[in-house]
């Protein structure tokens, strides 16, 4: 059966083909302006620059895909633009492999595994398409280049926390449902379903908006945050002090970066310097959150027994919601101590009294 181009669904379906191109091409906006952005701020968000080509060539591929199958054209034409998209989403996904592993490697050890896998797919695919397994060598293809964000933005969310981590587990989720239905979108699949389904048409049509909400799912999921800044949350976080609330003496510190305290005057006096500042602060506010000290960020969070600073050079969502937790936690762990501080100060010290902690830290902070 072939669909008519009078079909309301049919007509409405080609022109969701380039609204999906257009949200494609708008998310790789987002993060290429989001990166020169930051770039501009001496961030150097390259995870930015390689979802922003992604899906910039994601998209151009598309608007050449669905132009070349909604017209008639000569087979030779027909086939050179075919591989023409379908080389640039390639170059793409090519240039996210490489971008992303480069800067994971120490963490993720993939070997470059997945930069070496797209380099030889481009070439196969390209030689292959009057082949009886083109299309074969196509569906590795399209799942390839569906692995990639999958995998990659999973790497982040176990970096993540909170609001963060649930918008990126929507974008995973998005990056899925897009791709399963986008298959509907294939030439070949298309007339598939036409000889099997005399409704092919609204099929087709709903998986079309199925689609678009799925890339929804994404904007939503990389939208609204620093992506760069909240994954990387940890390259920005100075130190951590945990202070009695009541007698405003230090009981547990943790430094990352040393350097960037000791090279500021303001934190000469190391922690008695930080205790004091706290005091001076929430003694005159008993609600205050943050302190701004030059170019650094001091976040607080006010527990029943304790109050909990850290040190970080950027304003990050990941930092606060850390910050939370340890001072519950520390809290929880040694609310016998704090209960009865006069007790116990003179009976233990805080080194090994509050080694516990250090696990917790990490166990957070994934270090």
């Amino acid at each position: 059966m072939e669909l008519s181009y009078r079909d309301p669904f049919n007509e409405i379906s080609i022109g969701l083909n380039y609204v999906i191109a257009v949200f494609l091409l708008e998310l790789g906006v987002i993060f290429i302006k989001q990166w020169i952005f930051e770039r501009k701020k001496q961030v150097k968000n390259e995870f930015g620059l390689g979802y922003g080509i992604y899906f910039l060539t994601f998209s151009i591929s598309s608007f050449l895909y669905f132009y070349i199958i909604d017209h008639d054209m000569s087979k030779q034409v027909f086939d050179s633009s075919f591989i023409l998209s379908i080389l640039i989403r390639g170059i793409g996904g090519l240039f996210f492999a490489i971008n992303l592993e480069y800067h994971v490697q120490k963490v993720l050890k993939t070997r470059y595994l997945f930069s070496i896998s797209s380099i030889i797919l481009l070439p196969i695919i390209t030689f292959s398409l009057d082949t009886t397994f083109f299309y074969r060598v196509l569906d590795i293809f399209d799942i390839f280049h569906l692995i990639l964000p999958i995998y990659f933005t999973s790497y982040f969310i176990r970096n993540a926390f909170g609001e963060i981590r649930q918008k990126l587990k929507f974008s995973v989720s998005g990056f899925l449902l897009f791709f399963i239905t986008l298959t509907f979108s294939s030439k070949l699949r298309i007339e598939i379903i036409e000889i099997i389904f005399s409704f092919a048409n609204i099929i087709i049509f709903l998986s079309k908006l199925i689609a678009i909400l799925a890339i929804f799912f994404v904007l939503y999921g990389f939208t609204g945050y620093s992506f760069y800044l909240e994954t990387q949350w940890k390259n920005n976080l100075i130190s951590i002090h945990i202070i009695k609330r009541k007698e405003r003496v230090s009981l547990y510190n943790r430094n990352f970066l040393s350097s960037e305290i000791q090279s500021e005057a303001l934190f000469a006096g190391g922690i008695t310097g930080m205790v004091k500042i706290v005091s001076d602060f929430t003694d005159s506010n008993k609600t205050l959150q943050e302190i701004n000290v030059e170019d650094k960020l001091i976040l607080l969070e006010f527990g029943k027994y304790i109050i909990t600073g850290m040190i970080i050079k950027k304003r990050v969502l990941n930092a606060r919601y850390i910050l939370k937790e340890i001072t519950s936690k520390f809290e929880f762990y040694f609310r016998e101590y704090l209960e009865n501080y006069e007790l116990f100060s003179s009976s233990y010290t805080q080194a090994e009294l509050f080694r516990p902690m250090e696990m917790v830290i990490r166990n957070l902070i994934k270090m």
